[in-house]
């Protein structure tokens, strides 16, 4: 029942700010929508020829009169928006000096826009309790990144607001001003907050999954490493993207990451994933997440041994001449460039450069990659 009363206040909600055209019976809802393209100025609705509704929605059109048209001065190809991410909240957690207090505001709405893709156009419509059909003519943002036009000059507005307020000023002008919130989304100063689907500590700088996430990707696991286990490429692509998000906490599966689209060696990188998520806290946000240069390069060659180049330091490796005989003698070029990586590393260690860093290694050679799992 309190699902239902909140679809049901949603719906009234809409229907009082003209979001959406409701009721409309079922024999006027067209199951095929003539066409429709995205704006944040506000769409609209015509009747076909047959009394059936479609959605219009575009920059030349908009919604309410005294409006001019979008097309005369919005390029949306100069206004890339850049939404937040795992990197952007880490980079402003580590540059903080001291422990931090963290809230979240929630806006109601930016802008919205009905969805381009054919596919997409029958979830304009939604049937209410009383089995009437209503047309959603405002779609919030968070699926596409649709017009994006207001992307840098909202973000210019801000800095200004930065530049000329406190943050107390700024929420008392936006309340007096009428710009509506989401109260149940506003979560009030703590030490920690959900953000992104992680948990960010402020006061000790600190990230990590929900724990009810954490059980769910681990469950997902679980069913893949049952003895005997049979399973086919589309369901083991199904826990690949939810992997992915988690990748940002621990980047060092990401190797992992890539042979789970592999079918045949997905168990072993699934059990990788699978028993370093059961003893997962949390990790420390180090200085920096981004790959440091420290011109490294190493080959190897069967015919002499192994090279290793850091900067200006150099250093060769040969092989013995036993080195293809006794246990391991049918190890191959991938295991040598392996051996290389591995000489690296210890030198890096040896020079003290590795600490605090993140080093990406990249690789030409396949065999290297599998070698390395």
């Amino acid at each position: 029942m309190l699902v239902r009363d909140k679809i049901v206040e949603t719906i009234a909600n809409k229907s009082r700010l003209e979001e959406c055209l409701a009721p409309v019976p079922k024999n006027r809802s067209s199951p095929d929508l003539a066409f429709s393209e995205q704006t944040p100025l506000g769409p609209h609705c015509t009747v076909n020829s047959d009394g059936s509704l479609r959605p219009i929605n575009i920059l030349s059109f908009p919604h309410r009169g005294g409006m001019p048209s979008g097309n005369s001065f919005f390029d949306k190809s100069n206004f890339q928006t850049p939404w937040d991410h795992f990197d952007k909240v880490s980079i402003f957690s580590r540059s903080q000096t001291q422990p931090l207090l963290l809230a979240i505001f929630d806006w109601e709405k930016a802008y919205c826009q009905i969805p381009t893709a054919k596919s997409q156009w029958l979830y304009l419509m939604v049937q209410d309790f009383k089995n009437n059909i209503l047309i959603d003519t405002q779609i919030t943002f968070g699926g596409v990144a649709g017009c994006g036009s207001f992307g840098r000059p909202a973000d210019a507005w801000e800095q200004i607001m930065w530049k000329e307020f406190g943050l107390v000023h700024i929420v008392e002008q936006l309340t007096e001003l009428g710009v509506k919130t989401n109260p149940s989304k506003i979560s009030v100063f703590m030490n920690e907050q959900k953000y992104i689907s992680f948990i960010w500590n402020g006061a000790k700088r600190t990230v990590r999954l929900p724990a009810e996430k954490k059980f769910e990707r681990v469950q997902q696991l679980k069913a893949f490493l049952e003895p005997e286990a049979v399973f086919t490429y589309n369901q083991v692509e199904v826990p690949a993207g939810p992997l992915n998000h988690v990748s940002s906490l621990l980047p060092q599966l990401c190797c992992y990451l890539n042979g789970i689209y592999l079918p045949l060696d997905a168990r072993e990188d699934i059990e990788s994933w699978f028993q370093t998520l059961l003893t997962f806290e949390e990790i420390r946000i180090i200085w920096s997440p981004n790959p440091t240069k420290i011109g490294w390069v190493g080959d190897a060659s069967t015919g002499f041994g192994v090279g290793i180049l850091i900067g200006h330091k150099w250093a060769q490796f040969q092989l013995t001449k036993e080195w293809r005989t006794g246990p391991g003698s049918d190890q191959d070029i991938g295991w040598l460039e392996t051996v290389a990586v591995c000489l690296g590393i210890l030198v890096l260690t040896k020079l003290g450069v590795l600490q605090g860093l993140y080093c990406l290694d990249q690789q030409h050679n396949h065999g290297e990659f599998d070698q390395e799992k």
